[in-house]
């Protein structure tokens, strides 16, 4: 998803924050569901609910101009075109499961 983001307008900096601040509050799995049961954030780390919420406000404050993404050639989804927006949320629910489960921040 990454080479496809950065090809949008915007994408280099939303990339950004999410690589770089972002993720720096996302938990490790077992605090992550601790914090969704209660409810409440720990620290720097943000309950899941907050997370997901985050990722809505970066994305809807992007102003695009194009909003779909054409798939040309081989493509990572089944319709020809996407929203970009889509594409950018796909993009971060993934980096918060993948710092869940273990990858490195």
């Amino acid at each position: 998803m990454e080479p496809i983001i950065l090809s949008f307008e915007e994408g280099p900096k939303f990339i950004d924050t999410i690589n770089n601040g972002f993720s720096g509050k996302i938990a490790e799995a077992e605090l992550l569901q601790d914090m969704y049961e209660t409810q409440r954030s720990n620290g720097k780390y943000i309950e899941p609910v907050e997370l997901v919420e985050t990722i809505g406000e970066l994305i809807e404050a992007i102003d695009m101009k194009e909003l779909n993404f054409d798939q040309k050639g081989k493509t990572p989804f089944r319709k020809k075109s996407v929203p970009k927006k889509q594409v950018m949320a796909l993009y971060a629910i993934n980096k918060i499961c993948s710092i869940a489960n273990g990858e490195k921040k």
